[in-house]
């Protein structure tokens, strides 16, 4: 793995196998909105007109009517095993929470007249998005998007709580359902905020982190 140097003093990772061709051109730094994800590109003239050409369609060689997913959402990572084509859907299925919305998580909102937190999904195909239902709490909504993500993009949905799928956290919560029934009743007997309780049992906070809260030594 190479890093190629951009502009505004960026980088690009890139593969070896690709360095040789990519280190001939002049590469830029490009934001598709600003604060947003960056992107390499460069400048080049095809039959008398300028365009620009995007370095990881470039080393997939993608096709016009294909789009390359980059799979850690970093739009530098141009190495081959962070790269995959992907359908417009499946792009956006993978795409990071937009900035601003009254949410933590993807696919959740607040309804401030109800005092509920509402999950929606974009499926592929359809203009609409569909309603998946209302929550009291905003990790609850966030683990309904993060289900049908699942059956909707498969391995291109970009999950909430992606560490629940990790043995380690599905056994605590698993544990804690086990000894009190619900994450509710161990949030009271803990008294540990329900809120706190699920993003520490979701896997939000690393294991060293939650290790360290009084709860842990309840389960």
């Amino acid at each position: 793995m190479k890093m190629l140097l951009l502009t505004h003093n960026r980088f690009a990772l890139v593969d070896d196998q690709d360095y040789p061709d990519l280190i001939l051109f002049k590469w830029r730094t490009r934001e598709k909105e600003k604060g947003g994800t960056a992107y390499a590109v460069r400048n080049v003239k095809r039959n008398g007109t300028w365009r620009q050409e995007w370095m990881h369609r470039r080393i997939l060689d993608a096709l016009p009517n294909q789009q390359v997913d980059h799979i850690d959402g970093n739009g530098l990572n141009n190495i081959r095993s962070n790269l995959r084509l992907a359908s417009p859907s499946q792009n956006s299925a993978n795409s990071k929470k937009r900035s601003g919305c009254t949410s933590h998580y993807k696919g959740v909102s607040w309804r401030a007249q109800r005092g509920v937190w509402v999950a929606n999904i974009n499926p592929p195909g359809q203009r609409q998005k569909k309603y998946l239902g209302s929550f009291l709490t905003e990790e609850e909504a966030g683990v309904a998007y993060d289900e049908a993500a699942r059956g909707y993009f498969g391995e291109f949905a970009r999950l909430n709580f992606p560490k629940r799928d990790d043995p380690v956290w599905q056994a605590l919560e698993e544990n804690i359902l086990t000894r009190f029934g619900s994450l509710e009743t161990f949030s009271s007997a803990s008294g540990v905020p329900i809120q706190i309780t699920r993003r520490i049992v979701y896997g939000v906070f690393d294991q060293s982190t939650a290790a360290e809260h009084p709860l842990w030594e309840m389960i």
